[in-house]
């Protein structure tokens, strides 16, 4: 791939905007993100993708993906990880996507 790289994650953007669920465009932007280190904005971007859908389990498998691929899961990360999964699962008790990501980090 040439030229900005950033262009490559608007484009899985506007997919996930019409697909938020699009396994392709979210296997696309891992890809993109880990070649090129553009990690700076996406837990933002994810926070995004939640608000408007808390039941979106591609974004909280990203969630996962690109806190295992930065900062790591220390016990701190751990910590702020299960309270932001808990204020989810406080808005919809019955969704097993944030019961899924709180309990996959555990």
């Amino acid at each position: 791939m040439s030229g900005d790289a950033s262009k490559e994650l608007e484009l899985t953007e506007e997919t996930l905007t019409k697909d938020a669920k699009n396994y392709h465009a979210w296997d696309h932007r891992q890809w993109v993100l880990t070649q090129y280190k553009m990690w700076d904005r996406e837990l933002e971007y994810i926070d995004e993708l939640l608000r408007k859908d808390l039941r979106n389990n591609s974004a909280w498998n990203h969630r996962y993906f690109v806190i295992d691929s930065t900062t790591g899961w220390s016990r701190g990360t751990v910590e702020k990880e299960l309270d932001y999964a808990a204020a989810y699962i406080s808005k919809a008790p019955n969704n097993e996507s944030s019961w899924n990501y709180a309990t996959g980090i555990i």
